[in-house]
């Protein structure tokens, strides 16, 4: 919730590279760590399950990203726009 991501949101680009794959997502964040000095931006969609209701939300961020695996960085799950 700090990176103003919140439960149900569908990752739909990291920096305008489209994200239709979990591989997709990977290779975006490895690229945020290693060319963006840890600066993502995040097109992001929620879908609230109770109502429906979708919205659509530029999140940017500048994170620290460590040299390790992105999957360790950010829970090793989630949702992805298709």
């Amino acid at each position: 919730y700090d990176a103003g991501l919140e439960r149900g949101d569908v990752i739909h680009e990291v920096n305008g590279q489209h994200i239709d794959s979990m591989m997709d997502y990977q290779r975006a964040m490895i690229d945020a760590r290693d060319n963006r000095d840890g600066r993502v931006r995040l097109f992001i969609e929620n879908v609230r399950w109770h109502t429906g209701e979708s919205s659509q939300r530029w999140v940017t961020r500048t994170v620290y990203l460590p040299h390790c695996h992105p999957l360790d960085d950010f829970g090793g799950g989630g949702s992805f726009g298709g």
